[in-house]
């Protein structure tokens, strides 16, 4: 009870001191909002000052008794020491007012300070002309002191000689040997060159070089390179493949057992065998690339049906030790008996093969230029020769009477560009109805056919109210219901809600059974004109044909052709009793599966109707 009675105590006596307290804050309040006012003018002016030392207007700036902007640097403010001091001074002056009173007017007159001295502030407009730098004399850094390959060819130091001497690895060591003689090159010079060691069947050179790079000398140096075109020889007597020129025989239809043994070189295609250095090396190769190594060579045919060759030779090329100042010749026999013909003889499939690998396009292009690619698609149904009409080939009567033909024919067009693209084979048949097809297949892009574009297709097609039935007077007396409300822009859904769709396909490639045609699709709204005449009568099977049956390389091949109404546009005013109006649409015409004809673009074409 009496820890309740205390409590109670505190509660009462709380009351009188939250009221005194409120007192005393709104007193508070009301005297800090009366010092406030009595001291506005001064607080602006102390503010003011703040705002005026932020600007960091002295910065950068050039005191001077100098006028002429010309005279002073581009972009460098300056003005006259008398208007800094009188600014400063009137800012100095300002800090020191206390009294509300005189705050105003030193208010009024910093500002007009302020204005005055940035006014009085100007830019310069002189252009500093920098001295002239002169340029330091260029570095040796083009000479690394560490291995490095160039070219191809591998430099213990100083690969930068393959850029003074021209040096790839295309190069043979004898080649290379003629050409590291002292030179200068621009800023270089290559001096006192001594040959240490070579070897040609290595493919390495060791030298030693006096090097001077923009009059800085380098010094003499050892300078090791390799990597130059070098040579395998045979390892024992194992040959492993000797193929013929099969295409040179067919060409000059000649058999293996025709040719004379010092023609045989020239028939050769390859001759591996097994080498020292790598697991096979090629003789005729070597042979070819080489052939100054060769003191003597000879092949010969042999075997009853000379399906064999023999071939003998004597190799030879030169080293040099390093210590040493004597050439060393190495001689090498090369001997290779009986090695048997992978190819001693060819057969109709190996002709025609020969045959197509000498494919080109006829320099004739009355049959591309005139024409649209994909109008030789309908023809390419039929007949499996359009190959031969663009394409022609060496030797192609080779086989007398029996002419050659295409198999496998494949024809792509692409009328967007103007190609098309044909894969084909080559056969034969002979007097006893057997075919034989090449084994190669070849395939030709043919350049150059007429191009179909939106330019085209503008210029043919043109969509009009329909004349026949009442759907053409129905959409025109929609049109003009809302002319009478004055609506005179009717967008897609308008056209949408009016006629059952804002599309509508007019042309669409249809399979009845095996064969497919163009089908058109009428619209009870709309006519689509192809040249001025109905649509439906250009087509035939798979193409259209605006210019008519009479030029059949004018058709070409789609899948769809395809109208989107976007917009009509009812013109206000009236012609007499005649109002004019835009339908707005978009052409779409896509590719079939063989040819690539996907163009879309927008027209515009004009109708009207009758006021009364």
């Amino acid at each position: 009870m009496k820890s309740n009675k205390k409590k109670s105590f505190l509660v009462l006596n709380s009351l009188p001191i939250i009221g005194l307290s409120t007192i005393l804050v709104s007193a508070a309040c009301s005297e800090k909002v009366k010092n406030y006012q009595d001291k506005e003018y001064l607080n602006r002016l102390k503010s003011r000052i703040d705002e005026i030392e932020r600007m960091n207007l002295f910065d950068n700036l050039l005191e001077t008794n100098e006028t002429d902007v010309s005279k002073i640097e581009l972009n460098r403010k300056f003005t006259n020491k008398g208007n800094v001091d009188k600014f400063k001074s009137a800012l100095e002056h300002a800090k020191s007012v206390n009294s509300d009173a005189d705050a105003k007017s030193e208010l009024e007159k910093l500002e007009t300070s302020l204005i005055d001295f940035k006014t009085s502030i100007k830019i310069g407009t002189k252009t500093v002309v920098l001295p002239s730098i002169k340029p330091s004399l260029p570095t040796v850094t083009d000479w690394k002191n560490f291995q490095e390959g160039v070219n191809g060819i591998k430099f213990n130091r100083f690969g930068n000689l393959a850029n003074i001497f021209e040096l790839n690895s295309s190069k043979t060591v004898r080649e290379t040997l003629g050409l590291l003689k002292d030179t200068t090159k621009d800023k270089d010079t290559i001096s006192n060159i001594k040959v240490l060691s070579y070897d040609e069947y290595e493919g390495k050179i060791t030298i030693s070089a006096k090097i001077t790079s923009n009059g800085i000398e380098i010094g003499t140096n050892e300078i090791e390179m390799s990597g130059f075109k070098s040579f395998d020889l045979p390892n024992g007597q194992n040959s492993s493949s000797l193929k013929l020129k099969l295409g040179k025989l067919i060409k000059e239809k000649k058999k293996v057992e025709q040719i004379k043994d010092q023609e045989i070189e020239s028939y050769i295609e390859k001759f591996e065998v097994l080498g020292k250095k790598n697991g096979v090396m090629d003789i005729k190769k070597l042979t070819n690339e080489f052939e100054n190594h060769f003191t003597s060579k000879t092949f010969t045919l042999t075997g009853t049906k000379k399906d064999e060759l023999n071939f003998k030779g004597e190799f030879e090329y030169k080293k040099l030790d390093k210590g040493s100042t004597e050439v060393q010749t190495i001689k090498t026999k090369i001997e290779f008996n009986k090695v048997k013909i992978d190819n001693p003889s060819y057969s109709d499939q190996d002709v025609l093969d020969y045959i197509i690998s000498t494919a080109k396009i006829k320099k004739d292009t009355n049959d591309i230029n005139d024409a649209f690619a994909s109008s030789y698609l309908e023809k390419s149904n039929s007949l499996n020769n359009i190959a031969l009409t663009f394409i022609e080939h060496e030797n192609e009567n080779y086989f007398g009477e029996n002419r050659i033909q295409t198999e496998n024919e494949k024809i792509e067009t692409n009328d967007n560009d103007g190609t098309m693209t044909i894969t084909y084979q080559l056969a034969i048949e002979d007097n006893n109805n057997q075919k034989t097809v090449s084994n190669e297949v070849k395939q030709i892009t043919v350049l150059g056919f007429q191009k179909i574009d939106k330019e085209y297709l503008s210029k043919k097609l043109l969509l009009s109210v329909a004349i026949e039935g009442n759907g053409g007077n129905k959409l025109k007396e929609f049109i003009k219901s809302e002319y009478n409300a004055k609506k005179y822009s009717l967008d897609a859904e308008w056209i949408k809600s009016k006629i059952g769709n804002n599309q509508h396909t007019f042309v669409r490639k249809e399979s009845q059974g095996n064969n497919e045609s163009l089908k058109f699709h009428k619209n009870a709204y709309f006519n689509l004109l192809g040249n001025g005449k109905d649509i439906n009568t250009l087509l035939k099977n798979t193409s259209i044909n605006f210019e008519g049956e009479h030029k059949p390389k004018k058709q070409f091949e789609i899948e769809a052709l395809v109208v989107n109404f976007k917009k009509i546009e009812i013109n206000e005013q009236p012609v007499g009793n005649k109002v004019s109006f835009k339908i707005i649409y978009e052409v779409t015409v896509s590719s079939s599966t063989r040819n690539k004809i996907d163009i879309s673009y927008e027209a515009i074409s004009n109708g009207f109707f009758n006021v009364n």
